[in-house]
């Protein structure tokens, strides 16, 4: 233990450069003259010490390799802990809001209403993985007629992000018939992998209309606070259930109440 601390120690002191100079006091000078005497700092000195201490921390670890080892070993295992019980907590939360995961207000939901298997997806437009993983969710979809999928748009990725995500919810708001289509043609446009080219705001309104939508009648919408309400929801429940990146898969027996995250 001591040696895990004292290379922890050493580590600190490479990486922030500690030295012990940082309490050097000022030194004084004064003139043969009688003059006032001047304060000044010696800066090299200082910048000396610490590299010299740094070359000794790291010839120490050179030497020792060993306990740099057991102190990464020691760091890996306290973050695997840390992430279990994250894992462990996400868990307990969801099955805690069960009913707010699975059967939420206003969500979109593809699928039949009383599908046994319930896979809740919380994603970004603007998400490369989550444009992959829709992809494979759509085959899943098509191969299973006892699944159904609710999506829960978040905007994870910054403001143009979040503008998307309510645009979504409001275009579902407005004809969740529409919907459907159009959300699939914001897929297909989202994320060229080789072009890098995300889907905007601006191409929603250009195309708003193609899918039957009033362009302006859907931003509106999307600026409601009726939207403002359901995203702000949305996301609260993201970090009450421990959910910080995109995509996130939750996907439950309804039947039974057991979830997996």
């Amino acid at each position: 233990m001591f040696r895990k601390i004292f290379v922890s120690t050493l580590i600190c002191t490479v990486l922030l450069g500690c030295t012990t100079q940082q309490n050097e006091q000022p030194t004084s000078v004064g003139s043969s003259n009688n003059q006032p005497a001047t304060s000044t700092t010696s800066g090299s000195s200082s910048q000396s010490t610490q590299s010299y201490t740094k070359k000794g921390v790291l010839k120490y670890l050179a030497n020792n390799r060993d306990v740099l080892i057991e102190a990464l070993q020691a760091a890996q295992q306290q973050e695997i802990a840390a992430r279990e019980e994250r894992v462990k907590q996400s868990h307990n939360a969801i099955k805690e809001n069960f009913s707010d995961v699975f059967n939420r207000k206003g969500s979109l939901m593809v699928g039949k209403l009383n599908s046994p298997i319930s896979v809740v997806e919380i994603y970004d437009y603007n998400c490369g993985y989550c444009l992959k993983a829709h992809n494979e969710l759509t085959k899943l979809m098509a191969q299973n007629k006892d699944v159904r999928v609710t999506y829960i748009p978040v905007g994870f990725l910054g403001q143009k992000s979040i503008e998307l995500a309510k645009l979504v919810l409001a275009a579902h708001q407005i004809s969740a018939e529409k919907f459907t289509k159009f959300s699939k043609a914001m897929w297909d446009q989202g994320w060229n992998m080789d072009k890098r080219q995300r889907v905007t705001v601006d191409w929603v309104m250009k195309n708003a209309e193609k899918y039957g939508y009033n362009a302006k009648k859907l931003m509106a919408t999307s600026k409601s606070s009726a939207i403002e309400k359901i995203y702000d929801s949305n996301v609260k429940l993201t970090r009450t259930i421990g959910i910080s990146g995109t995509p996130s898969f939750i996907i439950a027996n309804v039947n039974t109440n057991r979830n997996r995250h």
